[in-house]
């Protein structure tokens, strides 16, 4: 499993703690983070692959790649997370 962070100048500042403890309980059971900068000409294009209109923006993949969890506007905690894709 793999996610995929979408953010922005802003989201970084106005999510930071949210980001961080994400980042942390996703590492604890060894689920790659992938950040993704919406600052970039890159992150732009991966955005609107998935469908990502507002950030912060957060989608879990599975090992096929298909998406499992979407959320948008938001940081999901760790048990929204796993509501939402079952368990990690």
């Amino acid at each position: 499993m793999k996610a995929l962070l979408f953010i922005d100048s802003r989201s970084v500042k106005d999510y930071k703690l949210q980001i961080d403890k994400l980042k942390k309980d996703l590492k604890v059971h060894d689920v790659f983070l992938e950040e993704i900068s919406m600052d970039s000409a890159n992150g732009a294009e991966r955005a609107q692959i998935y469908d990502v209109m507002n950030f912060p923006a957060v989608i879990i993949l599975r090992e096929d790649g298909g998406t499992q969890g979407v959320w948008q506007s938001e940081i999901p905690d760790y048990t929204q997370i796993s509501e939402a894709v079952g368990y990690i």
